[in-house]
């Protein structure tokens, strides 16, 4: 949802906008060389330029950290890590299939309820029994799914603690200006503001 006016930079320009931010030059100089006001550049950019930063003195620290390591417990370290990157791979892959099973397992079990008589399902014990089995494997095909969302959420949910709320607007100023008596610049010369 776009707010206001259409942006004096293209994408590409607010990219490299970023990049340079993130590399040390200092907001004035950008704003003065894109035509752009400072404080729009700080509004767009400097939650990312932040992030950006923070996570390249973590490499840094990661780099030094593995240099400082003997070879044979350097190597060992990037294996590790590699690994877990794949079980990270192959877990988020389990949930993706595990969803689809249930989905599936789920689907059949709705349809062989269709199939139940409405008055009497009683009459079709080995379709309840079916439909048990099929829900239950369905609930358990969906757990590694619903294990990774629980602690994604738990992680968002860590991180909003920590996020500071805006401030609340506790004045509006309302300008009435006489439609009938504007000078040149389209500014009423008596115009009253009230602050509510």
């Amino acid at each position: 949802m776009a707010r206001g006016r259409p942006s004096k930079l293209s994408p590409s320009q607010w990219s490299a906008l970023r990049d340079r931010l993130a590399q040390g030059e200092s907001v004035s100089k950008l704003s003065k060389e894109f035509g752009i006001a400072r404080s729009r550049i700080s509004e767009r950019l400097s939650e990312s330029v932040e992030k950006i930063k923070s996570a390249a003195h973590q490499l840094v620290e990661v780099d030094e950290t593995l240099k400082a390591l003997p070879l044979t417990d350097r190597m060992s370290a990037i294996n590790l890590a590699e690994r877990l990157k794949s079980i990270s791979n192959s877990l988020a892959g389990a949930a993706e299939y595990g969803a689809k099973t249930a989905h599936r397992l789920a689907a059949m079990a709705h349809t062989q309820a269709d199939a139940l008589d409405d008055y009497d399902p009683m009459s079709s014990p080995d379709t309840l029994k079916s439909i048990a089995v099929l829900s239950e494997m369905a609930n358990s095909a969906s757990q590694t799914g619903l294990n990774l969302l629980r602690a994604n959420k738990e992680a968002v949910d860590d991180i909003n603690k920590h996020a500071v709320a805006p401030e609340p607007i506790t004045e509006i100023e309302v300008v009435i200006v006489d439609p009938k008596d504007r000078n040149a610049t389209g500014i009423h010369p008596t115009s009253q503001a009230r602050t509510l």
